[in-house]
């Protein structure tokens, strides 16, 4: 196997490839970051059905669960806004319409 000349080890280590590598690690951590931080937010409970109710806030919903809830969606359009959430480990979705809890789900 030939080994590099020195002209073209040295084309690898460009400013650019150097940048874009740095980008690369700092977009990685930043990521590992936020997933962790989901994670701390949002803890493994046991969330009871029947105690989310339509027309609750998340706090509210939160508070009936005992932790905090996860976000998995969210959209807004013509001033209306949608966001789904769950409970890890609860196999609940609930659906949020401008801050009120329009429908729930088992999955």
């Amino acid at each position: 196997m030939a080994e590099n000349t020195p002209e073209e080890t040295s084309s690898l280590f460009t400013p650019r490839s150097v940048a874009a590598f740095s980008l690369i690690v700092v977009f990685g951590v930043a990521i590992l970051f936020r997933i962790t931080e989901k994670e701390e937010e949002s803890s493994f409970c046991s969330v009871s059905y029947d105690a989310l109710q339509i027309g609750m806030t998340l706090d509210q919903a939160n508070k009936a669960a005992g932790c905090k809830a996860t976000e998995l969606s969210r959209a807004d359009a013509l001033g209306t806004t949608y966001v789904y959430y769950t409970w890890l480990g609860s196999h609940i979705m609930v659906a949020y319409v401008n801050g009120l809890l329009v429908t729930k789900s088992k999955l």
